[in-house]
């Protein structure tokens, strides 16, 4: 097949892969072109037609084919092919450069071609890297210098004018192209490359600044003219990517700022003054640039020219107030591509050169600080970047700053950041505004608190006198919610001076009162419905910032009860339930000595209970009718009073019918679980055990109903049925949904129960009295324990009385000890893999609570290894590994199973997938 056929064929199968409706053709020419694309008749057919006058979709489909050639099968071409087709690709280039009508997208394709090709050539080759340079920058340099135009000279070609223009756009996309392909090369050609480049980057720079003065001749106003030349924008983005090759992975360096601003005066200020371009693509580009020459190391740049840094300090300040001041002439896309520049090269300068911005001796840097601030106010995108830009500045000693630095402009960054975190003013839901939900918290919770902590950091007192003041004077919801964030954000910083009592001092103080100012205040309005719970987003923020600071609470009894009201009033609010159901599970830990008086804890307990349902298919008492404590109680004893509930969720009033059920899920009934069993922990043994059972018996007795509901209503009648401990094998397993819903239901409201059981057996582990016996009487009593194992479990009456008093998880665990022995002996129950995994949790957690398989637990354990014989649980084998391993270390560990034996060592296990 000829060339001539071989091209007719090559432009029939692009237009099929354009144009061609059917598939089958498309997958068929596209076979065909890649079979043919391997050949070596690819190359001459391809750079034929690139130079057609084929449609734009032929020649950029055969540049691309060039392209891939030159990259992966260069090699192969035989010398005069090679040398015939650098010879056609110079000619091609030369033509593009009077011809304005040329496809950029074909003119960037093919110029990156030559590159290519150039590149992987060696110098005695005619088209090789050195040559292209040499014949690219001469052409440039002719352009620049010529009114009328340029000629095809140096390309091999025959002459013929074109405007200077076309050359230079044809030379930036070749030279953009030498870059892009020094990044594919292989490590050798890519120092070669590099090297080269770097040798070549004044005479770039002679020509860009050429072309600057030509095109831009006065630098005396500070504002760009509204028109740009043509090819600013692409010179300004090809020095850019030189800038940005990889030349230190050689050992070089390409320009710093002091060499340009040296040996190219005119285009140093004309970057400069570019940040204020109206035009988004040269604002963007000289911000870049100047961020790449700044971050150059200090070593390359040894006199690091303080005016230089001086100079990019005052074209900081000048950009701001010409975007300012023409803001309404350019618009809002021009403005914040200023604005956007100017923050990323502040943030440059300061990482690269703090010590600059902080000097008492330079007052631009103050003034660049406050352009920060400023910039972060009217700015969104720019609030990230002022961030890093004060990060980086408070990297200096604060000794060695001017006096705005050590905390006065952070302190109006901590502002501005809590007024951008506020909610928006009209907000009501997420659905209904906007913002996105995701970027705004990702505001706050990475941003905002970063720029918060260093505030904070550095004037404690003033910034939580200014928490105090702006909650004092908040007139909307969202004012105090950001308030009371801004408080929130520094709550570690904050305990760990308040926490220090040996470093307690009068700042200390002051700082104290604010903090317990508002802790008062969220007390009075938990009492009386106030502004702090006058919307559930502000509920759930001061939720969170009870929990941040529980520590503290500890120190402070006096509004200790009213911020427990205010959790306990917040489970009735949807979007606060979670918050405030984690901040009294850490209060309850962190003052439970606080707490575990008999009278106040008893009442805090009904009080927990009474906010949370039993179950969906027990009725559960109404809403409204929760006592909680008064903020006026004392500690020595403590009344309780009903309250007004919290305003309903989306301030809609039908939304919380006050005989409607109150829907909290399993994670938030285990926190106030766990946290009133932190409390029973804290008291003396002999006083902990009967107040474990008053917090689980009502569990226990629930889970008994739920196990009779299932079966002994087979038609869902609701009533009575059998006794507890009685099974009916016959029944059904589904309850009709009259009587209450089906089995599925029933079984994952008694799995709750248990699983809440094991949420407060988890954490009623203390320091018992075993712990305080001295050594020997510890071996004793671990002996006596052992030889109670030996016997099967029997223990003497005090033995028994003294192990409830030292740990309540067996009082516990004998009070279920019914229960659970009925629901392993019903096949229904056994078959139920949510019961068994949450029976599995309570044997799991009351060991680990124990540290030894007690006795009384022991004997339960066996109707387990039943249920994983027969369906294979899982979770079984969790508690079965943990008793061999609490045993591991005594006499009698091969006998912690003695009565199945072969129950943990033979047991007969399903395939593999069954378990999955």
């Amino acid at each position: 097949m000829d060339a001539s056929q071989a091209s007719l064929q090559v432009v029939e199968a692009i237009s099929i892969l354009y144009t061609d409706p059917s598939p089958d053709r498309k997958a068929q020419a596209n076979a065909w072109l890649t079979s043919f694309a391997a050949t070596p008749a690819a190359w001459g057919v391809a750079a034929n037609l690139v130079e057609s006058a084929q449609s734009m979709e032929v020649r950029y489909f055969c540049a691309n084919l060039l392209l891939s050639k030159a990259r992966s099968d260069l090699p192969s071409l035989p010398p005069d092919a090679r040398a015939e087709l650098g010879a056609h690709l110079l000619r091609l280039v030369a033509s593009y450069m009077t011809n304005s009508s040329v496809s950029p997208v074909v003119l960037s394709r093919v110029c990156l071609v030559v590159a290519a090709v150039a590149l992987r050539s060696a110098n005695q080759h005619a088209l090789n890297a050195s040559a292209l340079l040499d014949v690219v920058l001469r052409a440039a340099d002719v352009a620049e210098k010529s009114e009328g135009g340029v000629g095809a000279q140096g390309l091999g070609g025959g002459g013929g004018g074109s405007a200077s223009d076309q050359a230079l756009a044809v030379v930036v996309a070749v030279l953009q192209g030498v870059a892009e392909e020094a990044e594919q090369l292989d490590r050798r050609n890519t120092e070669v490359t590099l090297a080269l480049i770097r040798t070549r980057f004044p005479d770039l720079l002679q020509i860009l600044q050429t072309y600057t003065q030509r095109h831009c001749p006065s630098l005396a106003t500070p504002a760009l003219p509204a028109h740009h030349p043509p090819l600013l924008s692409a010179f300004l983005h090809l020095l850019l990517t030189w800038l940005h090759l990889d030349f230190p992975s050689v050992g070089l360096h390409p320009i710093t700022a002091c060499q340009l601003s040296t040996a190219f005066p005119f285009l140093w200020h004309f970057v400069l003054r570019s940040l204020a371009s109206p035009h988004p693509p040269v604002a963007a580009s000289s911000a870049d640039i100047l961020v790449a020459l700044v971050s150059q190391s200090e070593a390359q740049a040894a006199d690091a020219a303080p005016p230089v840094i001086s100079a990019v300090l005052k074209a900081l300040l000048d950009a701001w107030d010409v975007s300012q001041s023409h803001s309404a002439a350019w618009g809002q896309e021009a403005k914040r591509a200023v604005q956007k520049g100017l923050s990323t090269v502040a943030v440059a300068v300061a990482e690269e050169h703090p010590e600059a911005l902080t000097d008492p001796g330079r007052p631009e840097g103050v003034a660049v600080g406050e352009l920060a601030g400023e910039s972060a106010e009217e700015v969104e995108a720019s609030a990230d970047a002022v961030v890093e830009f004060f990060a980086a500045v408070n990297t200096v000693p604060v000794s060695e700053r001017s006096e705005a630095y050590r905390g006065a402009l952070f302190l109006r960054l901590a502002e501005t950041l809590t007024a951008k975190a506020a909610y928006p003013p009209s907000f009501t839901s997420w659905a209904d505004n906007q913002e996105d939900a995701d970027a705004f918290y990702r505001f706050r919770d990475q941003i905002a608190a970063d720029g918060l902590h260093m505030a904070f950091g550095l004037l404690p007192v003033e910034y939580l006198d200014r928490v105090g003041s702006s909650l004092q004077s908040a007139g909307t919801w969202q004012a105090a919610e950001a308030s009371l964030f801004m408080l929130r954000s520094a709550a570690q910083a904050v305990k760990k001076r308040l926490l220090n009592l040996e470093a307690y001092g009068e700042r200390e103080q002051r700082m104290a009162a604010v903090l317990g100012g508002v802790m008062a205040r969220v007390s009075r309005d938990a009492e009386t419905g106030g502004f702090l719970a006058s919307h559930p987003l502000l509920v759930d923020t001061c939720c969170l910032l009870i929990g941040s600071f529980a520590d503290w609470l500890n120190l402070q009894p006096d509004c200790l009860l009213g911020v427990i009201g205010y959790l306990l009033k917040a489970l009735q609010v949807p979007e606060a339930v979670h918050s405030a159901a984690d901040a009294f599970r850490a209060v309850c830990a962190r003052c439970a000595s606080r707490l575990n008086a008999p009278s106040l804890l008893q009442g805090l307990m009904s009080a927990a209970l009474s906010s949370l349902p039993a179950t969906s298919l027990i009725p559960s008492r109404p809403r409204g009718t929760t006592p909680f404590p008064s903020s006026s109680s004392s500690l020595s004893s403590c009344s309780f009073s009903s309250s007004s509930s919290f305003p309903s969720s989306h301030s809609h009033p039908h939304s919380a019918h006050p005989t409607s059920p109150h829907s909290v899920d399993l994670e938030i009934r285990q926190a106030l679980m766990e946290g009133q069993a932190r409390v029973i922990a804290s008291l003396p043994p002999a006083t902990a055990a009967p107040l474990a059972l008053r917090l689980t018996t009502p569990h226990i007795h629930l889970a008994a109903q739920l196990a009779q509901m299932q079966t002994n209503e087979p038609s869902g009648s609701g009533g009575g049925g059998t006794g507890h401990g009685q099974s009916s094998e016959g029944n059904s397993d589904r309850s009709s949904s009259g009587g209450g819903g089906g089995g599925e239901g029933v079984g994952e409201a008694l799995s709750t129960q248990l699983l809440l059981l094991a949420a407060a057996v988890r954490f009623l582990e203390f320091d018992d009295a075993l712990r305080r016996m001295p050594p020997s009487q510890q071996q004793q009593q671990q002996q006596q324990q052992e030889q109670e194992v030996r016997n099967g479990g029997a223990q003497t009456p005090q033995h028994q009385q003294q192990q409830q008093q030292q740990h309540p998880c067996i009082a516990v665990m004998e009070a279920a000890a019914p229960l659970v022995s009925d629901l392993l002996a019903s096949p229904r129950w056994r078959a139920q893999p949510p019961v068994i995994t949450a029976l599995s949790h309570l044997f799991r957690h009351s060991l680990l609570c124990l540290k030894h398989p007690s006795p009384p637990i022991l004997p339960s354990i066996a109707p387990l290894v039943t249920a994983f014989e027969e369906h294979q649980h899982p979770a079984v084998l969790e508690v079965l590994a943990l008793v061999l391993e609490l045993s591991a270390h005594k006499p009698v560990s091969c006998r912690c199973l003695c009565w199945r034996p072969w129950g943990s060592l033979s047991l007969p296990l399903r395939p593999p997938s069954v378990l999955h």
